[in-house]
């Protein structure tokens, strides 16, 4: 069973899940040389509680969640090691 937009919008809002090409490509990187990975979508949470829930349902899924920050790290820390994932 795959991730899906609709499940993490059920979790944090329609407006916090974000898969359009700009953001996605932005955030596939960060400051350094590694290769850029590209996430599935990118969610904006507010509270632990979302972020337990996003966890919990990444986990029956089998899908990587990367934690991001600023994006200025210069070590490839926010890049996912599968070709997909949630950020």
């Amino acid at each position: 069973m795959a991730l899906q937009k609709s499940d993490i919008e059920a979790i944090v809002g329609k407006g916090n899940v974000l898969d359009d090409e700009a953001t996605i490509a932005a955030f596939s990187k960060d400051q350094s040389t590694v290769e850029a990975r590209r996430p599935d979508m990118v969610a904006y949470v507010e509270s632990v509680e979302q972020i337990q829930k996003i966890v919990r349902l990444a986990n029956q899924t089998l899908t990587p969640v990367i934690p991001y920050s600023s994006g200025l790290n210069l070590h490839g820390a926010c890049r996912n090691v599968q070709p997909s994932g949630v950020i």
